[in-house]
Parts: structure tokens; sequence; C-alpha cells
């Protein structure tokens, strides 16, 4: 019910950023960075983990041309934070929620690495778009989803056993507020 409530005050469906927008350099990088940050300031929240990004993160985030794609979609956003989630341990998930904060009204979601398991599909990123729709994404390394994360449910179904994801949340808030 709520989804569909939602569903008029969406601005845009999650969508997948092109592929050749965040070349595998970047990738490697900021998993690098989300490493050290994991060991440095990594704490539990709410069925996972997550970490603090560095400044200096988001503006090699920003040198690859990721957000200015984010802009052609909803003009004027800008990054208002970022934080490192990730998932290691068998029954981990993210239950399903909008983002209800005053600092962002959408996200991009970048996974820097996934463990496959070895049996199954592993778990997946889920929206619930209304009329019934939910639409599941299996981000690998190197791919990423942008969306209206105050206007659509959103979750991460239950990590399953050598299964491991490494995210990158973005933060963006139109540059109005």
């Amino acid at each position: 019910m709520i989804a569909n409530i939602m569903a008029d005050r969406r601005t845009i469906q999650p969508t997948m950023v092109p592929a050749e927008i965040i070349d595998a350099g970047t990738i490697e990088t900021l998993s690098g960075v989300a490493g050290s940050a994991i060991s440095e300031n990594g704490r539990p929240h709410t069925g996972h983990k997550v970490a603090d990004v560095p400044d200096e993160a988001i503006l090699c985030l920003e040198q690859t041309g990721v957000i200015d794609w984010c802009r052609q979609m909803v003009p004027a956003v800008e990054v208002s934070g970022a934080t490192f989630i990730y998932y290691n341990e068998a029954g981990e998930d993210s239950k399903l929620h909008v983002d209800d904060n005053a600092r962002w009204v959408y996200n991009l979601l970048i996974c820097l690495s996934r463990r496959k398991p070895e049996t199954g599909p592993g778990s997946a990123t889920y929206f619930m778009l209304g009329n019934g729709v939910t639409k599941a994404h299996r981000l690998n390394g190197g791919e990423a989803i942008f969306f209206h994360s105050e206007s659509t449910p959103h979750g991460r179904t239950p990590i399953v056993a050598d299964e491991q994801v490494l995210l990158l949340s973005v933060a963006l808030r139109e540059s109005s507020y």
C-alpha cells in the first residue's frame, strides 16, 4: 500500500548507471578506501554493517562523471554524504524502508565488490514500485543504481552463506534544499 502511495511522488524509477561511467580503476580505489574505513570505523547498523566514507573517496567518485550523469536524471543534485555498507555474515540484510532524512532524497548505490555464493543466486537489493511491482537487482562489482530513495521503498534480502557484498551508498539532495 505504501509503495502505491509513494509512486506518485517518485521523480525517477530506479535506473542502472551505464557501465562505462565508473571505471574499474575507480572501483578498485574505492574498494581499498572502504577496506581501510571498515577497519577504522566499521560498526553494526540495523542488520548489516556500515563505515564512514572519507572526503577523498567522494572527490574520487565525482571525477568519474557519475554525479553529472545523475544530474541528467535529476537536475541540480549534489552529494550530501556517503556511507560504506557491507554484508559478510549469513542472514545480514536491510529491512524494507524509505530514506527519511533531511540530508538526502536520492541515493546512488554502487557495488564495489560482491562474492557470489557457491550455490544459488544470493541476495538482492529490491525496490517496491507500487501496483504489486517489485524489482530486484543483484549488483556486481562496478555496477550502480540511482533511485529516489525518499519515495521508493527498498531493502536487501538476507545474505546467504559464502556471500559478501560491499556497497558505497551516496546520499544526494537537490541543491534547493
